[in-house]
């Protein structure tokens, strides 16, 4: 909530410049004198100053919101998601202020943006789908993204706990605040692969036997615990 409010507050602060110094505005600032003049900038300016104040009080205001119904694990994706679709609606919708020649470079423009935004939504999505467990034929599997499958003999042990080692780096996955997925390294477990959906407890923690470990739980906590005891029973009964 913090940081998305400070992003927004920046992007209300950064409409009030751009007003104020038109020469901030990204590509303005670098065309050549002939082509400045073909540029409605007073236009342009006023729109870009109300597009980013606009876009700054969406962010608080679906940030405050996020917080209100406890859906924290989506204040990232609110915040990317509203960032992305806001800057590209200012820059299609501010190219009509340029009175240049050179429809077809606004044309791969716009088809760039849209392209990065669909690119960058789609692993945002993706990364923020609940992580499955699924037990069938000896196997433990962990669906989704940085998925993995277990064997049961690879499970050395399985324990529900109510606190896991502070997370120190990201080696390779998914990092959206709550939402974690992929390879980590804990403060006293170098080797983990976690599927965590939420800071609160509990966790399930699969020790294997070279060592590594597997960590998950689910925004709920019931989901959780049901999987501990399926994978404790599943693996009794091996």
């Amino acid at each position: 909530m913090i940081t998305s409010s400070i992003i927004g507050a920046l992007f209300i602060a950064f409409g009030f410049l751009v007003a104020r110094f038109p020469n901030l505005i990204a590509g303005y600032n670098t065309m050549r004198y002939d082509k400045k003049k073909n540029v409605d900038i007073d236009g342009l300016s006023a729109f870009m100053k109300k597009g980013f104040i606009i876009l700054g009080a969406t962010i608080i205001v679906l940030s405050s919101l996020v917080e209100i119904f406890r859906l924290n694990e989506f204040s990232i994706l609110v915040m990317v998601g509203v960032t992305l679709i806001g800057v590209t609606i200012i820059i299609i919708k501010g190219q009509k202020y340029d009175h240049n020649v050179g429809k077809y470079r606004k044309f791969f423009t716009y088809f760039g943006i849209v392209a990065a935004l669909i690119f960058v939504m789609g692993i945002m999505i993706n990364g923020f789908i609940p992580t499955r467990v699924v037990l069938e034929r000896g196997e433990v599997q962990f669906t989704g993204h940085y998925g993995v499958t277990l064997n049961l003999s690879d499970i050395e042990t399985v324990e529900l706990l109510d606190k896991i080692p502070k997370i120190r780096v990201r080696t390779g996955g998914f990092d959206a605040g709550i939402v974690k997925k992929g390879h980590f390294r804990l403060d006293s477990w170098e080797k983990s692969r976690l599927f965590l959906h939420s800071n609160e407890p509990p966790f399930l923690v699969i020790t294997t036997n070279n060592g590594s470990r597997i960590i998950f739980n689910s925004r709920k906590k019931p989901v959780t615990e049901n999987a501990y005891s399926q994978i404790k029973l599943f693996k009794e009964n091996e």
